[in-house]
């Protein structure tokens, strides 16, 4: 008889979920097989809550109850609601807390027990918020995460074993001390960090660099001018540095350390505005012509001047 009522208890809370109706589960022991999503304004207070198998529990409500994990079995939690309880770990049991949106970012109680923390194809989120509510985590995971640094870029050196997997977005600061300097520490897996550095600057770039099991920052000078300028400027640049690399107009351009400072260099360049060749005429012309005078030459005929307007 005890079988048969937790059976329909399961069958009821599976149906209200899918209708995602508010609901209060009390009793004794409240038993779970498969996956479950509690739904908003419902509450799970049962004394003791026993996940009977691998499984995903996504909490958007409340869990007043003790948690019992099976041995072997292995517990994925997404929290975005409110849980206060105990968990008991059993066997060779795994737990892991699901990190989704900026709402799952939740301390779950844990407790001593070491658990990891995955953080899955989530929008943009705080690095030392992920590092507030780890607590005994022994890992945190990122899959395809974008996380940031902004405003403090030396909180991996507090964290625990990071796994990266696939492409992992990171937004840090730009400061003089940042080439260099270790964004991530204490890394592990196959996965590849890309870099959003704030007010870089077009001219230059950033990029992870891995060495044993850190991360650090590298800073580059850009110099594929294509990249910077477009158009067909960028292309004569660019073939520029093949025909002619020691050409005393592109290692200017090189040494150019802003965009300002770059677009002054192209302005004054002969090889970039051949109408810069004028300017001496332009500048003997205007002052003849201010201060005219007649000059023959040997054929007796009278020296003719043209003045560009430009």
């Amino acid at each position: 008889m005890r079988k048969l009522i937790v059976f329909l208890i399961t069958v009821l809370i599976n149906t209200a979920a899918f209708s995602q109706d508010s609901f209060v589960i009390g009793g004794e022991n409240l038993d779970l097989y498969e996956d479950y999503i509690l739904p908003e304004n419902s509450i799970i207070e049962a004394v003791n809550l026993n996940i009977k198998n691998s499984l995903y529990l996504q909490n958007l409500g409340e869990i007043s109850s003790d948690i019992f994990i099976c041995d072997v079995c292995q517990l994925k939690l997404q929290n975005s609601g409110v849980i206060n309880s105990v968990f008991n770990m059993g066997n060779n049991s795994k737990l892991t807390q699901v990190i989704k949106t900026n709402a799952d970012i939740s301390e779950i109680g844990a407790g001593d027990f070491i658990y990891s923390v995955l953080v899955q194809n989530v929008e943009t989120i705080n690095f030392s918020d992920l590092i507030d509510i780890s607590g005994a985590a022994d890992k945190i995971i990122l899959d395809n995460a974008s996380v940031s640094l902004i405003g403090n870029n030396e909180m991996s050196f507090i964290s625990p074993e990071i796994e990266l997997i696939g492409e992992i977005k990171v937004n840090i600061d730009n400061s003089d001390e940042l080439d260099g300097s270790v964004i991530l520490s204490n890394v592990s897996g196959d996965g590849v960090v890309n870099l959003n550095v704030q007010e870089l600057g077009p001219l230059y770039i950033a990029k992870a660099i891995r060495r044993d099991d850190n991360i650090y920052v590298s800073i580059y000078r850009e110099t594929d001018y294509q990249k910077v300028l477009g158009g067909s400027r960028g292309i004569f640049i660019n073939n520029l540095r093949v025909s002619s690399p020691n050409n005393p107009t592109l290692v200017a351009l090189d040494r150019a350390g802003s965009i300002y400072d770059l677009y002054g260099v192209m302005e004054r360049s002969v090889a970039l505005n051949p109408i810069n060749l004028m300017i001496p005429i332009k500048i003997f012309n205007n002052f003849e012509i201010n201060s005219p005078r007649t000059i023959y030459n040997s054929n007796g005929f009278d020296a003719f001047y043209v003045s560009s307007g430009g």
